[in-house]
């Protein structure tokens, strides 16, 4: 058997390596949370597959075209296919690895993708349950907290909302609150 990666090569000396890399904690760098959420903005998809050396558009593009017509985005989908002694020919591989990718999607729980602001706010003690009833008003969701001299908080809020919910505290004398991830 002969294994490749997502880039095409063979893994077949290498034994079976991810080709998804996922960060430590913190390892993301500003501009790289920037990038990721301008692109978003801009509304460009990336999209990638591959046949991994099958034939030409039999498996990546089956594949791929699961993801689009279920309106993914954020996705990937890695089909593994032993060979069992019968050859599939170009339409069955295709008719193979679209219908796999389907059960797979059907079996998959789908989490919507809500856009969101960042928010510091920082509040003396006293203001602070009113803080936390507008927070919860605009169903967010409180990141850090941080009890020193004054109470700093990270807040997650639907984007949509962002507006509304800073002007909220326009009128507060001891609350500050600014965006962090500005778009």
């Amino acid at each position: 058997a002969e294994f490749y990666r997502v880039t095409g090569k063979s893994t077949q000396l290498l034994g079976v390596n991810s080709d998804l890399v996922m960060p430590k904690s913190g390892f993301l760098s500003e501009s790289f949370e920037n990038d990721f959420s301008n692109a978003i903005n801009n509304n460009v998809i990336d999209e990638f597959s591959t046949d991994a050396g099958e034939p030409k558009g039999s498996s990546g593009i089956p594949i791929l075209n699961q993801l689009k017509r279920h309106e993914l985005v954020n996705t990937s989908i890695f089909v593994v296919r032993y060979f069992g002694g019968s050859k599939l020919g170009i339409p069955g591989l295709i008719n193979a690895y679209g219908l796999s990718s389907l059960d797979c999607l059907k079996k998959s729980q789908v989490i919507p993708w809500i856009k969101t602001d960042i928010f510091e706010i920082i509040s003396n003690y006293e203001s602070f349950g009113l803080v936390e009833k507008i927070i919860n008003l605009y169903q967010g969701k409180i990141l850090e907290k941080d009890f020193k001299e004054n109470i700093t908080l990270q807040v997650e809020i639907i984007q949509k909302s962002s507006i509304k919910f800073k002007q909220e505290f326009i009128e507060f004398r001891y609350v500050k609150i600014n965006q962090i991830n500005l778009n």
